[in-house]
This record gives C-alpha cells, structure tokens and sequence, in this order.
C-alpha cells in the first residue's frame, strides 16, 4: 500500500478583511486578550458579553479577528451549553443566526460559545458565512492526500507529488500584500530551523504572486522562508 503524504497547511486563504489597516483599531482590552492566547498552561476564563462586541461593526470584527481561530481544535458549546463537534458548530455558524464568544481557555485551547443576538447585523452576518463556508471546506479536507501537484520554486527546482513521496509537507500559503501572512514568518523560519536538519520534512512556501515580484519582495524583506513557489 502506498504511503500517503502527510500534510500541515499552516496558511490558508484569508478573506480580504484580514488583511486591511482596520485591525489597528483594536481596544485594549482584546489585544489583552490575544496575548493570554500565548499562556498555554493557565486556565482562563473570560466574561465577554454579546452587547459588548455588537456595538458597531469594527467593534465585533476586531474581536473576532483578535479571539475566534476556526481553524484550530476548540471547545465548541451550543447557545445552552451544550458540547457540540466542530462540524455541528460550524454549521449552525452558516445559517447566520449566531455570532461567536470565547469564554474560556485551558492548556492553550480555546472554549467558543454560540450566542444568538436579538438584532440582526448583516455586515456581521456577511463576514462569518464567509469566513465559516472557507473554513468548512478546508476542514473536510483534513485527513486526505494532497492531489497531484507540480510547484517549481524561485531557483528552478520542481516538486511533485512523485518526489516528494514519503516526507512530510508544510504548506505556507500567502501573498505579499497579506500583512498578517508576513508578520507569521519570523514564528515560522523557527519552525524551519528547528526541524531542517531532519530531511524527511519539506517546507513548501506557496505565493499567488509572480517571480520578479517575488523576488524582489524578498530583497527587502530579509524572510528566510526555504522555498518560496510561484502559486498563479
């Protein structure tokens, strides 16, 4: 039996919101909260109310950016506290009529709570179906094979699916006016040179932007990323 590819997508497509100046307007209080994300071994517990983050759009966006990662393993509680899987939680997100609070965090693991909230926001409503249908369809994903691929990096060289049989892939998805994907380098070349002497790992860096682009982009940046591939 073939052995199949194991794969770590660190970066996924981030809707545009993610990557605009708006989060700079970020209160204290939830850029507090970002930090006790990094305090893996504290418990935490957190009292945030729905009409403290529904007072205006930026107000419940900043939040949302700052605290709800879909993406990671969570703690997922219906309105009545009931434990529900990440697929249930994540459909009742798509119908619209919930938004997302996080009450708790233990061992670095986030605990989100549906609220249902007494005013429709459609902007609100906009931004998480949005962002919830990309996340479902990377989290069906999870668990299969990569499907056939060719990336050929900025020094020429290829990788296919047939040379890269048996190693284990870390795909870094981005795009050069994707501020949050930038800021992640320094945390991810870490990653790089923690493991690069192991080479049964790959590190794949996959950009939507072309070579000259590219390459410049890298001359002033400084990024130590191993492999940066044209994505077009």
């Amino acid at each position: 039996m073939k052995r199949s590819i194991k794969i770590l997508i660190l970066g996924t497509l981030i809707f545009t919101l993610s990557c605009n100046d708006s989060r700079k307007q970020t209160s204290k209080k939830y850029i507090r909260e970002l930090k006790n994300n990094d305090i893996k071994n504290e418990d935490l517990l957190y009292n945030t109310k729905p009409e403290d983050i529904l007072k205006d759009f930026m107000t419940w966006y900043n939040y949302h950016y700052y605290n709800i990662h879909l993406a990671q393993d969570f703690i997922a509680l219906d309105t009545n506290s009931t434990v529900l899987n990440k697929t249930q939680f994540l459909d009742k997100l798509l119908t619209g009529n919930f938004i997302t609070i996080k009450t708790a965090l233990k061992d670095g693991i986030p605990t989100y709570k549906l609220f249902m909230p007494a005013v429709k926001y459609p902007e609100i409503v906009s931004v998480i179906m949005q962002s919830v249908s990309s996340e479902i369809s990377n989290y069906k994903m999870e668990g299969k094979s990569l499907p056939d691929f060719n990336f050929t990096d900025l020094n020429g060289v290829g990788y296919s699916k047939k040379s890269t049989k048996g190693k284990i892939i870390i795909l870094k998805c981005w795009f050069i006016h994707c501020k949050a994907c930038v800021q992640e380098f320094p945390e991810l070349n870490q990653l790089v040179d923690k493991f690069k002497q192991n080479k049964n790992i790959i590190f794949l860096s996959l950009a939507s932007d072309n070579k000259k682009e590219l390459i410049d982009f890298l001359k002033k940046s400084l990024l130590t990323m191993p492999l940066f591939l044209i994505w077009i």
